[in-house]
């Protein structure tokens, strides 16, 4: 049977080894799934695939634009 020391040392291991992993993680994913977003950014812009964000931007650009066509009918 495992003795409470043993179960202690086993619990620590693990703690720490879970603790780099999550380190690990994290450098991969800041470091190179950037990379990636980069890549399918170019791929959509060189297809043509608006993202939610520019697509909000052009709506708000739209409605500026249709402020401006009122302010000068008046």
């Amino acid at each position: 049977m495992i003795s409470d020391n043993e179960l202690h040392n086993l619990s620590l291991q693990f703690g720490i080894l879970l603790f780099i992993l999550i380190l690990i993680y994290g450098f991969v994913t800041v470091n190179f799934l950037e990379e990636e977003k980069e890549k399918i950014t170019e791929t959509t812009d060189a297809i043509g695939i608006v993202s939610d964000e520019e697509e909000e931007e052009a709506r708000e650009e739209e409605k500026e634009e249709q402020k401006k066509t009122k302010n000068k009918k008046k």
